[in-house]
């Protein structure tokens, strides 16, 4: 089986899954990044849709596949809460309280440090 860069579309939980760990192991440095992107855009308010979601994350990385954030949604798995929104969209919000010690800890540094760079 080869191996795409990318994250495939539409494909079973199990198989999207398996594919976002294999992208994470492959380049972790670049999930990461997207995975804090995420992180704190769910922070700061919930996404009404996936589309939304890339967008912002897309906004505040100024780069970054639909794919990336959709693996890193995978990944986050129990983390983000999703509803049905009104008009059928699955809305997505952040349960900090079901992220690992490690990211919420490194979530509240960086607000921390965007509060103070506000201060200044």
């Amino acid at each position: 089986m080869t191996f795409r860069k990318s994250f495939p579309y539409p494909r079973s939980e199990w198989s999207r899954g398996e594919h976002a760990k294999r992208l994470l192991a492959a380049f972790p440095q670049r999930i990461a990044s997207v995975m804090f992107a995420v992180i704190e855009a769910l922070a700061e308010a919930p996404a009404p849709s996936l589309r939304a979601l890339r967008s912002t994350v897309r906004t505040s990385l100024g780069r970054c596949s639909d794919g990336d954030v959709d693996a890193v949604v995978v990944l986050l798995g129990a983390c983000i809460k999703r509803t049905k929104g009104s008009r059928g969209a699955t809305r997505y919000a952040l349960q900090v309280s079901a992220l690992p010690r490690e990211l919420r800890e490194e979530l509240a540094r960086r607000q921390r440090a965007a509060l103070s760079t506000e201060d200044e």
